[in-house]
C-alpha cells in the first residue's frame, strides 16, 4: 500500500472544524497545542509503548503489506486495541476479522471508512474487541505458548529414530536458528506490552 497516498486520503477525511496535524514524535513537544487528530510518523519504541496505552487512542492502524507476521498488531492487541490491518500477510494470522479488529483491501477509501467505523463503536464495543485481541495473543503468542511450540518441534528434530547423529548434519544449526530466532522475535517485542 503507498502510505503516502492513504496518510493523504486520511488527512483529508477528517472533518474540517477539527484541528489536524501531523508529525514525527521529535516535533511533538514544539506543538503549541495538541491538536483533535494528530498523524504521527516514524514513532519510536519509547514513544509506542506510551501511545498504545494511551486513553485517547482508539485503534492502531497498521499499513504493511505482505509483512510475514507484524509485531505491530500484535502489540496492539495485548494493549487491549483494536486493530485495523491490511488483509495480507501476517495480519491474516493474528488479527480475527471482526472479532479482534477489521482486515481491509489496502485501499485508502475503505481504510478511512473502517477508521470511522472503528471511532464510532462505543466503549464497551471497543473495550470488548480489545479484550478479545488480548486473550488471543495470550492464548496464541504468548511467551508460554511460543515456549511450548519450539518445544514441541525441537522435539520433532530430535525424534528417536534421527537422534543419535542429527546434529553432524549440515544444517542443523541453521534449522534451529531459523526456529527459534522468529520466537525470540515475538518474545522480546510483546514481553514490554504484557
Amino acid at each position: 500500500m503507498d502510505n503516502r497516498r492513504t496518510l493523504k486520503a486520511l488527512q483529508e477525511s477528517v472533518p474540517k472544524d477539527l484541528v489536524q496535524l501531523t508529525l514525527s514524535t521529535e516535533d511533538v513537544g514544539g506543538a503549541e497545542r495538541m491538536p483533535d487528530v494528530l498523524f504521527l510518523l516514524n514513532v519510536s519504541q519509547e514513544h509506542k509503548l506510551a501511545l498504545l496505552h494511551g486513553r485517547s487512542t482508539k485503534l492502531l492502524g497498521y499499513t504493511a503489506s505482505n509483512e510475514h507476521l507484524g509485531i505491530g498488531p500484535l502489540e496492539a492487541m495485548a494493549c487491549r486495541l483494536p486493530v485495523l490491518a491490511v488483509d495480507s500477510g501476517g495480519p491474516k494470522e493474528t488479527v480475527s476479522d471482526t472479532r479482534t479488529g477489521f482486515l481491509v483491501p489496502p485501499d485508502p477509501e475503505k481504510w478511512a471508512q473502517s477508521i470511522r467505523n472503528i471511532l464510532a463503536m462505543d466503549d464497551q464495543q471497543r473495550r470488548q474487541m480489545g479484550d478479545a485481541g488480548r486473550d488471543r495473543v495470550l492464548e496464541l503468542f504468548s511467551t508460554e505458548v511460543m515456549a511450548k511450540h519450539f518445544e514441541r518441534a525441537i522435539q520433532d528434530i530430535l525424534s528417536p529414530v534421527r537422534q543419535t547423529d542429527l546434529w553432524l548434519e549440515q544444517g542443523f544449526f541453521h534449522l534451529l536458528a531459523f526456529i527459534f530466532l522468529p520466537f525470540l522475535t515475538i518474545w522480546v517485542g510483546t514481553w514490554k506490552f504484557m
